[in-house]
């Protein structure tokens, strides 16, 4: 994002909505970002690739059961 970056965005949002449930989804877990999801009072945060899995597993289960995906 050219403009501001993600807790500027998040900053932006509860001025607008102060009560938003808000979902972090990063590619590069650390610690910091945790700790700041945590102090920033984020409803979820979530890895990419522990997601990316689930999706990935949900698709295979689903597979083989004709026109249930």
């Amino acid at each position: 994002m050219p403009e501001m970056n993600g807790w500027e965005v998040l900053d932006h949002i509860r001025q607008l909505q102060p009560q938003s449930r808000v979902i972090i989804i990063t590619a590069h877990a650390m610690e910091e970002t945790q700790r700041m999801s945590r102090e920033k009072d984020i409803w979820a945060y979530l890895e990419k690739p522990d997601l990316i899995d689930k999706i990935k597993g949900l698709l295979e289960k689903n597979a083989n059961r004709e026109g249930e995906i």
